[in-house]
């Protein structure tokens, strides 16, 4: 890749690019710009942090697994 040549290549499984991307983020007030340059390159190619549990609802675990009972 020359010094003109801004195109990113991800060489990396998949899961390591999103848990590359998400420890990157957890370190980036210590990382400076150099974090910052990462995670948008990162995801710029399209690596997105896992999904995380939504703990916000005050649901029953038996009756979140069937969406009818819940109603």
């Amino acid at each position: 890749m020359g010094p003109g040549n801004h195109g990113v290549h991800i060489d990396l499984e998949s899961s390591q690019a999103t848990l590359l991307l998400e420890r990157l983020e957890a370190l980036r007030g210590e990382l400076g710009m150099v974090a910052e340059d990462l995670i948008s390159l990162l995801r710029g190619a399209g690596v997105a942090p896992f999904a995380e549990p939504d703990t916000s609802s005050d649901t029953d675990p038996e009756t979140a697994k069937d969406p009818i009972a819940a109603g």
